[in-house]
C-alpha cells in the first residue's frame, strides 16, 4: 500500500519554532586588597528550534576561588570548578 504524495504549504516555516535561551550569573567576593575568596553561580537554559521540547540543554556552573596579592604580585591559591550539564534531545 502506498500512500499519494501531496505538497504541504510552508512545511518547514511551520514546523520550527523560536528559540528561548536565559543565563543568570550571581558572583560573591569577600577580602581586601591583599587575600580574598570569590564564589560564583551560573544558570544556562537553553530551548531550541525544534518543537516539543526536542532540544534542550541546560547547565549550572560553580564556581571557588581564593587569591592572595603580595609585593604587588597576584597569586592564585585555589580555584575549585563544578559543572552540571544536562542536553535533552528527543526524537519523534
Amino acid at each position: 500500500m502506498t500512500k499519494a504524495y501531496s505538497y504541504v504549504e510552508h512545511n518547514l516555516r511551520n514546523f520550527y519554532q523560536t528559540g528561548f535561551e536565559k543565563n543568570n550569573n550571581i558572583s560573591l567576593r569577600y577580602g581586601n586588597e591583599k587575600v580574598g575568596v570569590v564564589a560564583s553561580y551560573g544558570n544556562l537554559s537553553s530551548n531550541g528550534i525544534i518543537p516539543n521540547n526536542g532540544d534542550q540543554y541546560a547547565r549550572n556552573t560553580f564556581s571557588l576561588r581564593g587569591y592572595m596579592n603580595v609585593n604587588k604580585l597576584s597569586l592564585p591559591m585555589t580555584n575549585l570548578q563544578f559543572v552540571i550539564i544536562e542536553w535533552i534531545f528527543r526524537r519523534k
